[in-house]
């Protein structure tokens, strides 16, 4: 007879119940130790960027699928980029900036009258230079250029006929009348001082020798008491 609160039914069948290990158990097996010394060093993970060619295509769906070809897509253009890159950056090495003649060299003239002048010193580089510079100086010179029987017909014709059909400029007609009017006049007021004028013994001629004794002889006259009585 048990005294307190009974044990539940499927409690008390599990602890009625036999069972099977008679004797003593097996004991727990022991864990493995760990090995004695340094670990080997991790394998690398294979890695999808050292592949070359186009990757298999993926099992899966249709979303898969267009996924894969995008991927395809932005790796292409990435290598045609960077190959263009490349490219660039190799020919900008080799390849040395130089102008064209175009741009240096101004155009011919057209029609006119030619210049006779050198006017290669205008375009001329500093390389040129140089090179002119180192050049022997007992090369003989080039001959100056000369014009033409035609060009000096034409220009005795042209001045022929600016001399009796077209009158002189305004500048020209004040230049002659300043020189007659500074041949007539000599205002010493107005010029700067000059010593063979200035102080140089003037020729004097025979009439104008005699005209200055004459009136040497009035001064008596002219200066002395006057001839006239007043009341």
């Amino acid at each position: 007879m048990s005294y307190g609160p009974a044990l539940p039914p499927h409690l008390l069948k599990k602890r009625e119940a036999p069972t099977d290990d008679d004797g003593p158990q097996q004991p727990a097996p022991k864990k493995r130790n760990a090995p004695i010394g340094p670990a080997r060093p991790n394998q690398p993970k294979a890695r999808d960027d050292d592949d070359f060619g186009p990757l298999p295509p993926p099992a899966g769906g249709p979303e898969q699928d267009e996924e894969y070809e995008l991927a395809l897509k932005v790796k292409e253009i990435e290598e045609r980029a960077k190959r263009r890159q490349e490219e660039d950056e190799e020919s900008r090495r080799e390849k040395k900036l130089e102008r064209g003649d175009w741009m240096l060299v101004p155009p011919e003239a057209k029609g006119g009258k030619k210049n006779i002048i050198d006017s290669s010193g205008w375009t001329a580089s500093p390389l040129d230079k140089g090179k002119k510079k180192a050049a022997p100086k007992n090369e003989p010179l080039p001959p100056p250029p000369v014009a033409s029987a035609q060009d000096k017909s034409t220009r005795k014709y042209v001045d022929q006929y600016n001399e009796k059909n077209r009158p002189k400029s305004l500048l020209e007609s004040h230049q002659v009348e300043f020189a007659k009017t500074k041949l007539d006049t000599d205002d010493v007021s107005k010029r700067a001082f000059d010593r063979d004028k200035d102080m140089g013994s003037r020729r004097i001629d025979g009439k104008s020798r005699q005209n200055l004794i004459e009136q040497s002889k009035e001064l008596d006259s002219r200066f002395g008491h006057g001839k006239k009585t007043f009341l």
